[in-house]
């Protein structure tokens, strides 16, 4: 039995190394330095990062949902709310969604929502929050991205 365990183990431990994707690796390339992980914060509160774009790039910010995919865009993300409203998303459709686009290395944050679910709305709070990178047209560009978390003391 324990030789069997062994080998199923031998057989995943290999089979998991030689299929890591480029998504599993360690990026430094941007770090949020503010908030730091696990502060407590109050919103409005300013969420700020480094790291440099390339031209006709830009940073989306994604606050307590998961990102876009690579290779998909922010609107497509709300094709079925924005249908029949034009300029829709616009940018105050996407903040209320906790969706944020900039080209700038810091973001003021002025609402985030109480967290639901099985935690429901507790004193301290954990949201979550995830830059991407995206062209000009909101697509996400690679599978890079830099994630952070932080409390609110409701």
């Amino acid at each position: 039995m324990r030789r069997g365990l062994a080998a199923a183990l031998g057989v995943l431990t290999l089979g998991a190394c030689g299929g890591i994707s480029g998504a599993l690796t360690f990026d430094d390339s941007v770090e949020i330095v503010v908030p730091a992980p696990m502060e407590i914060v109050a919103p409005p509160f300013k969420i700020s990062w480094t790291g440099d774009l390339g031209s006709g790039e830009a940073f989306a910010v994604f606050v307590d949902r998961d990102p876009i995919t690579p290779g998909r865009a922010i609107s497509a993300a709300f094709e079925d709310a924005c249908e029949g409203v034009p300029d829709c998303p616009d940018d105050a459709f996407l903040s209320a969604r906790g969706v944020y686009v900039t080209a700038e290395n810091e973001l003021d944050i002025p609402f985030v929502g109480p967290r639901g679910g099985v935690d429901g709305a507790g004193a301290l709070e954990v949201h979550r929050v995830t830059i991407v990178v995206v062209d000009e047209g909101g697509v996400r560009l690679d599978e890079r991205a830099w994630t952070t978390e932080f409390r609110i003391n409701r």
